[in-house]
């Protein structure tokens, strides 16, 4: 529970429950449900994860193209790595070439 003050706004106590952040004047806001795609590669010591929102995810199984960047993790060090979505297929600059969607790591946020 956590509490917001400003000096120009009213207080307002916040609690999350659940899947719901639950406001102090008995409001209840849903959090935004998102895809997080997972990728592994070399021997699966590396990988890389994007959020993305559920219309895009079907758009990009649908063959949609789509670029994003994002961080990549080796060995505990972080790199800055490229997604390319293309005719059903990802890859990630420099480490992955042409991949099906399906070998990606899918969970959504509605799930955990």
């Amino acid at each position: 529970m956590g509490l917001y003050m400003n000096s120009t706004r009213t207080s307002q106590t916040v609690a999350r429950s659940g899947n719901e952040v639950l406001l102090s004047g008995g409001t209840a806001k849903k959090p935004k449900i998102h895809v997080e795609l997972t990728a592994l590669w070399g021997n699966d010591d590396a990988e890389s994860t994007i959020k993305i929102s559920p219309l895009r995810w079907k758009r990009i199984q649908e063959g949609a193209e789509f670029e994003t960047s994002a961080w990549g993790w080796y060995e505990g060090k972080r790199f800055s790595v490229r997604w390319y979505f293309s005719n059903g297929e990802f890859s990630i600059y420099d480490h992955i070439a042409d991949c099906p969607i399906e070998e990606l790591i899918v969970q959504d946020s509605e799930s955990v």
